[in-house]
């Protein structure tokens, strides 16, 4: 790190560090709320049932509860979803997995609403119900939605794979199969929300989209988003989990329903059963090589478990599909992945978003076929390795970020060596295993892939970053101050990252796919242009000298003789004059 560098590069102090190890830091299930009531939710105990009827008026009597809600009270759409609108707030006639919604309770106290919530009468149904992707494939399956239980379809070819075969000295197929996997965050999922005399509406989430929550919620209560304001609270982990808009919703409907204050907060079994896992999945994949390792050929079918409800399982399902051969040149490649809907619990974003998966498959069998040839596992993977101007199975170029791989192989040996002199406990054998996996980063091909960020001067001569995207806990706040610091020549403690306000902060879009330190970095150097400029041309406005006579530097205006403003000089008086110094990026 050079010396001209203020603070990037730099271990700095997270301003929330404090905060958080003395408990003082806010999250969701901190806010304090006039009058504030809580809400328990009816859950299905069965895996399919039609609902036959729900009768609430045990509960609705039970001292403390201000209401029941069920499907036939939602205001607006009746349905939501991140990529198919196909998954209930509160369940409509069927319900498709064990877990979901089926009503609400608000009373005035939790221990209240959980009681009523049991009381709650709900005459069920049942239907036969199917876990497996590849049976819910079947004639005769169980169908969960009116077109089928085939959610979405990928195939994808490149070169002649059969030709591929029929060139190889050493053909292996094998079948894979990875679990559903909870992201199990230190916080499980809660929201508060607060109906308004006027009548908008507040959500506090802990949530990776506040801006596609308040699109959510909106729909659902049938209202204009601008009658929403979604807030974050402080955030205990994501991880892909938290993309998910249904309880948001349903807090929403609770405050609506009482027009009052509510807070709804998952217990640890109801996160498990109701809100978004990483996506099982069955790989069948079939590989072909020469004698001498060189990879000719790999054949997969897959099919993935996107549970009840689609989520965002037919992206995950592109990205998995993408990344089937792993990192390395195969010429002859179909892959051909079904994502299925099938009555487990809804599967979602998880980090990786599908890459896990199909790197556990790929490099399990780049395993067993060294094996089969006799060869170094790392030599094998070595010798296929992608490189620059390689051609990858989907017809996209590789660039020089493959540059990378073969110092990665270097890294691998080396590790390997080394750890392979430690000797095994006594009575134990020991072993080194190694995998090579490959993540892309951003959402995705054609997909609009921006965040857009907003700093301000503030009359002492601070500055308040208005983030786009919330911090899960990760630190992006912390990064973001440091480049908002580094481009302005302002001391790290200058800089504070205020909370994601869907009234206030500008659209950054969904805290996701490994994007953020690249997308806000770099929005917020743009912020920060702006921001010089529209300082200096206060500055001469008010000065009365040309913008070009102008200079800044560290957090000060040099004017032509020499002299030095601070800049809280002209942040003071333009907030004075109702025109804060601010820029967006």
């Amino acid at each position: 790190m050079g010396a001209e560098w203020l603070t990037v590069g730099r271990s700095e102090l997270r301003k929330d560090a404090w905060d958080k190890v003395t408990g003082a830091a806010e999250y969701v299930d901190d806010i304090a709320l006039p009058g504030l009531r809580y809400a328990a939710v009816v859950r299905a105990p069965h895996h399919h049932a039609r609902i036959v009827g729900v009768n609430a008026d045990d509960a609705r009597a039970l001292p403390g509860v201000l209401a029941v809600v069920t499907a036939a009270d939602v205001p607006g759409h009746r349905t939501h979803g991140a990529l198919v609108q196909d998954q209930p707030a509160l369940a409509v006639d069927v319900v498709r997995h064990m877990g979901e919604p089926v009503a609400l309770v608000i009373a005035e106290s939790k221990a209240a609403a959980q009681h009523a919530a049991r009381a709650v009468a709900v005459e069920y149904d049942p239907l036969p119900a199917v876990f497996d992707p590849v049976a819910a494939l079947e004639p005769g399956a169980p169908q969960l939605h009116p077109g089928g239980n085939l959610l979405t379809r990928y195939d994808v070819q490149d070169g002649d794979v059969e030709a591929g075969f029929a060139a190889s000295d050493v053909i292996l197929e094998e079948t894979f199969s990875v679990p559903r996997i909870s992201p199990a965050y230190m916080e499980p999922e809660a929201s508060t929300a607060i109906w308004h005399e006027d009548g908008t509406l507040t959500v506090w989430v802990s949530s990776q989209k506040p801006f596609e929550d308040r699109r959510e919620i909106a729909a659902v209560l049938g209202m204009p988003e601008e009658k929403v304001q979604v807030r974050s609270a402080v955030i205990g982990g994501g991880f892909g989990g938290k993309e998910d808009s249904g309880l948001p919703i349903l807090a929403a409907l609770a405050a609506w329903a009482i027009r009052g204050s509510v807070r709804l907060v998952n217990n640890r079994h109801e996160s498990f059963l109701a809100h978004p896992k990483r996506h099982p999945a069955r790989l069948h994949l079939k590989v072909g090589a020469k004698r001498d390792g060189t990879l000719l050929a790999l054949k997969a079918m897959v099919h993935m478990d996107t549970g009840a409800y689609a989520s965002y399982g037919p992206a995950v399902g592109g990205l998995l599909t993408e990344m089937v051969p792993g990192a390395y040149r195969i010429p002859n490649v179909h892959v051909e992945t079904l994502v299925v809907y099938t009555n487990s619990p809804f599967s979602g974003a998880m980090r990786g978003f599908g890459s896990p998966q199909a790197h556990f498959a790929i490099e399990s069998l780049m395993d067993m076929l060294a094996h089969e040839l006799g060869m170094d596992p790392l030599e094998l993977r070595r010798k296929n390795i992608l490189k620059p101007g390689d051609r990858f199975f989907t017809r996209v170029a590789v660039d020089e970020t493959a540059s990378s791989l073969p110092l990665i192989v270097e890294q691998m040996d080396a590790a390997r060596t080394r750890l392979s002199r430690i000797p095994a406990a006594p009575g134990k054998i020991a072993g080194v295993g190694l995998a090579l996996g490959m993540q892309s980063m951003g959402l995705g091909y054609r997909v609009p892939d921006t965040s857009a960020n907003r700093l301000e001067l503030l009359p002492d001569g601070r500055v308040r970053l208005y983030m786009g995207a919330p911090d899960l806990g990760q630190g992006l706040a912390t990064v973001a101050e440091q480049i908002a610091a580094e481009a302005l020549e302002m001391p790290y403690d200058t800089v504070r990252a205020a909370d994601v306000d869907t009234a206030v902060s500008p659209n950054g879009g969904v805290t996701c796919a490994s994007r953020m330190t690249y997308l806000i970095g770099n929005s917020v150097m743009l912020a920060a242009r702006g921001l010089v400029d529209a300082l200096l041309t206060y500055a001469a406005r008010t000065l009365d000298l040309p913008r070009e006579a102008l200079v800044y530097r560290r957090g000060m205006v040099s004017l032509p003789g020499g002299e030095q403003v601070p800049v809280a000089e002209f942040a003071s008086r333009a907030s004075e004059e109702g025109q804060p110094i601010q820029a967006e990026g």
